[in-house]
């Protein structure tokens, strides 16, 4: 009885020898290997070693899976979210930054309005007269002159300074905290949106190929994945881009839409 095989083309459906489309072998010739119809076509293996090479250099160069770059080539996608609790906590450290204005801008009003020369330091300054006695009559005031002017402003100025710094602390964190990154259309750019609400809202792209994260965010250990390894260690890590000095916070316990895409696409240990 003989065995009928049909040996496909594949791809273009061109074939060398049109015969091998219907070709009919016996019994004998399969046990012997000769059924060579039946396997690929050389130029049909080189077809699908050259597609394969393709979509590795294409996953090599934007780090996207096949489901999440079809994604994003029709809308964008986003890719993470801090938690919730995080916003009250943002608005939580703006209010300790005003906090921490007005309190030293209270401590240099008071010293540019009471500040004096002290006679012991002073080579410039008499030194006061000494007390009278008490119930005596005639009580000279002991007041002291104040400072020169330029004393004043320049003790004031420094302590307005030290406010400044201390705010600006403050506010660099949520200023630098990721509450949102979006893989834009296209899969070339993201956009990072922060926590910053003065003078306005931050958010800008980057190019893909310019961020990067010395730490690996999958660990393994937690509900999603990404927890810290140790307990007490740093639930956050770095992403920055090559272009700026400061780099931004992204929570580890955020949703992420994949965690190992994430490394794959952003984590450069080197």
């Amino acid at each position: 009885m003989l065995l009928r095989f049909y040996a496909s083309a594949g791809g273009a459906g061109k074939s060398a020898d049109s015969k091998s489309k219907n070709a009919v072998f016996s019994p004998s010739s399969i046990a012997t290997g000769a059924t060579t119809a039946s396997a690929a076509p050389a130029t049909v293996v080189a077809a699908r070693e050259s597609a394969s090479k393709i979509r590795k250099t294409a996953g090599s160069a934007t780090n996207f899976s096949r489901t999440l770059a079809d994604m994003c080539a029709k809308q964008d996608v986003i890719f993470y979210e801090p938690p919730e609790t995080l916003r009250k906590t943002f608005w939580l450290a703006y209010a300790t930054a005003g906090l921490q204005l007005i309190f030293w801008g209270n401590v240099a009003q008071y010293a540019f309005t009471h500040y004096t020369d002290n006679p012991i330091f002073s080579s410039t300054q008499p030194p006061p007269p000494p007390l009278p006695l008490p119930g005596t009559e005639g009580i000279e005031s002991t007041e002291l002159p104040l400072a020169p002017l330029r004393t004043r402003i320049i003790i004031s100025a420094g302590l307005v300074g030290t406010g400044l710094v201390i705010a600006f602390g403050i506010c660099a964190i949520p200023w630098r905290y990721v509450t949102r990154l979006t893989l834009l259309r296209g899969g070339t750019q993201i956009r990072i949106e922060t926590g910053r609400k003065f003078p306005q809202g931050y958010h800008r792209n980057y190019p893909i190929q310019d961020m990067q994260c010395r730490q690996q965010l999958v660990t393994h250990v937690g509900p999603q994945g990404t927890s810290p390894v140790k307990e007490g260690s740093s639930a956050h890590i770095m992403l920055g881009s090559k272009k700026e000095r400061m780099a931004f916070f992204v929570d580890r316990r955020g949703s992420f839409k994949d965690a190992a895409l994430w490394d794959k696409v952003f984590y450069r240990p080197y």
